[in-house]
């Protein structure tokens, strides 16, 4: 992972990128990011310590490629559980 690079969004917008809307880029008081690349490579975008997605910054917005659900799995339902 560590090849590919990422920045940081608040929940409000990973939520919105975990449905795949597109969240505006930008350093605006109330919507802190850090490192997001401002071109069209592919980057991480990380809420925390939880990866949201992978996108493109395309227009002024991060859009997602790819949206990941790492929703944690304990119990009967896990793969692990005996």
């Amino acid at each position: 992972r560590d090849d590919i690079p990422a920045g940081a969004v608040t929940e409000v917008d990973a939520r919105r990128l975990g449905g795949g809307c597109p969240v505006p880029v930008g350093p605006l008081a109330d919507r802190p990011r850090t490192a997001i690349p401002a071109s069209e490579q592919v980057c991480r975008v990380m809420a925390g310590e939880t990866l949201v997605a992978l996108a493109r910054v395309q227009g002024g917005m991060i859009r997602p490629v790819r949206v990941l659900n790492e929703t944690p799995c304990h119990g009967v339902d896990d793969v692990d559980h005996p």
